[in-house]
Parts: C-alpha cells; structure tokens; sequence
C-alpha cells in the first residue's frame, strides 16, 4: 500500500469515527428536555464527516452545522462562564440536582466545543489542501 493510500485510510477511519461521536451525540439528546436543537446540530454535524467518508465534500453543509454550533455556545456560553468561575470543576460529572443551575450549560457548551472542532476541521482541511 503506497502512502497516499495509507493516508487516504486512515482519513476515513477517522472520518468514522467522528461520525460515530457525533451520531452518538445525536442519540444521547433524545431524552433531553429539549431534545429538537440538540439532535439536529449532532446529527446534522455528523453528515459532515460521513460525506467526506465518501469522497464528497460538503462546505455549505459544514458553514451551516458551524452556524448552528457558534449559535448553541452563545447561548450556553454564559452558563459555561459561570461553571468556570465557580471554579467547582468536578460538578460537571456529577448528577444534575439543579443546585449547581451552570452544570447544564457547561455540558453543553463542552459538546458543542468538540462538535465544533469535529466538523469545523473539514472546510481548515480542504482550503489547506
């Protein structure tokens, strides 16, 4: 196997693999309170990658999901300064018990932060070639 092959599978390993966080991300928000944003930025995100798996690339698919993205960590962004500043940095992994109201936020502000550098690295990669 030349190298450009190699490269070429590893791409796509990869490319699962993102699919799968994301596609993941999608299934755990259905029994979310307000499951309609969150299941459509993931699902719609992992399409980014799922293309690219097949040769096809998807620049206004990925500038869309990236909107929707950037849109989510405005809104969670203030719950995710409120975590940071209460500097209580393990509340993130305990049960939500509504006494720590930026645990919630932070969540999702973290999600959205890996799906944006998920599907944000597919428009880096092809204007760097």
């Amino acid at each position: 196997m030349g190298a450009m092959a190699g490269r070429l599978e590893a791409r796509k390993v990869i490319d699962i693999v993102f699919v799968a966080v994301l596609a993941l991300s999608a299934a755990l928000q259905i029994n979310d309170p307000d499951p309609v944003y969150w299941v459509a930025v993931y699902a719609v995100g992992a399409v980014v990658p799922l293309l690219h798996c097949f040769g096809r690339d998807a620049p206004f698919l990925a500038g869309l999901t990236i909107g929707m993205i950037l849109t989510g960590m405005m809104y969670a962004g203030p719950g995710f300064v409120d975590y940071l500043e209460s500097g209580d940095f393990r509340s993130i992994t305990s049960s939500m018990d509504g006494s720590a109201r930026y645990v919630e936020p932070a969540r999702e502000f973290l999600g959205l932060l890996i799906a944006l550098a998920i599907v944000g690295s597919y428009p880096i990669r092809r204007w760097t070639g």
